[in-house]
């Protein structure tokens, strides 16, 4: 089953991490629509700095750059993170594979670049688990956090309670699942699987889409709305039907995407498009 794993992540290396401390608290705020000015705001402020925009909600958003560091042969390059409230830049200390802003706190979800995934505070860090794989989804209610992990090619989904208790296993299957993603909202969790007609998205012993054509491989889990699915992947970006796996929209000059109580698809041409929740813009 391994040939069936993106490349990237087949090819997943590890390099040295370092760990400190994280950037400032920031007030609970609800999560931002897709269609928010903010969203713009944020990625104007990221290109302006030069960074990729990783995540952002209502009063942060977290940037990355490449670590100067000889990865030419890593699936994952090593990012530097900075965390930004627009008045004030933060850098995070140490080198990370990915991170995403926990919704309505102050949390951020750090995968160092030793694939340990930690919880970072204002005041503390709290590891949650080794062996992390890019690609982290945290829920609508910023509770839980799903990932993918094993060791490589045999990944496994699995799930953390940020404020409790130890990660659970969600998948044992023989071969690999990864790529992880929460319903919009947060009652269901979801995943690609390999099947010998291909790979497809399931939840549970429930298919939401029988045949997946773009499948994730970078830092990008799934978005996963009411009736619509979005992947993104090194092949593209896919918009397609819950059930049917019709596809919705033409996605092909997209670089990017984020979610934040909808989705956002970014372009070629710097600007966001929002989508609604029947996939269309």
């Amino acid at each position: 089953m391994s040939r069936h794993l993106p490349r990237s992540l087949l090819a997943l290396s590890v390099v040295c991490a370092c760990t400190g401390e994280p950037g400032q608290r920031t007030e609970a705020q609800p999560a931002l629509g897709a269609d928010d000015p903010r969203l713009g705001a944020a990625a104007q402020h990221a290109r302006r700095k030069g960074w990729e925009l990783l995540d952002v909600d209502a009063t942060r958003a977290l940037g990355a750059t490449r670590a100067p560091v000889d990865a030419h042969e890593l699936a994952f390059p090593p990012l530097r993170l900075t965390l930004t409230t627009y008045d004030e830049d933060q850098p995070l200390d140490g080198l990370a594979l990915d991170a995403r802003l926990v919704p309505g706190g102050d949390s951020v979800l750090v995968l160092a670049a030793d694939r340990t995934l930690w919880r970072w505070t204002p005041s503390h860090a709290t590891r949650l688990d080794s062996d992390v794989v890019p690609g982290l989804a945290v829920s609508p209610d910023g509770l839980r956090v799903a990932y993918a992990k094993g060791a490589l090619p045999e990944l496994d989904v699995w799930e953390a309670t940020l404020d409790r208790g130890p990660p659970r296993a969600v998948t044992s299957a023989e071969g690999p699942e990864h790529s992880p993603a929460y319903s919009s909202d947060g009652a269901r969790l979801g995943w690609i699987t390999y099947r010998p007609a291909g790979p497809a998205f399931v939840s549970g012993d429930r298919t939401i889409v029988p045949r997946v054509t773009t499948v994730p491989d970078g830092r990008r889990a799934p978005i996963w709305m009411d009736g619509w699915l979005l992947l993104h992947g090194s092949a593209g970006t896919a918009v397609v039907r819950e059930g049917t796996g019709v596809p919705l929209l033409d996605l092909s000059g997209a670089t990017d995407i984020s979610s934040f109580g909808g989705a956002a698809v970014g372009g070629d041409d710097g600007r966001w498009r929002a989508l609604d929740e029947r996939g269309s813009r």
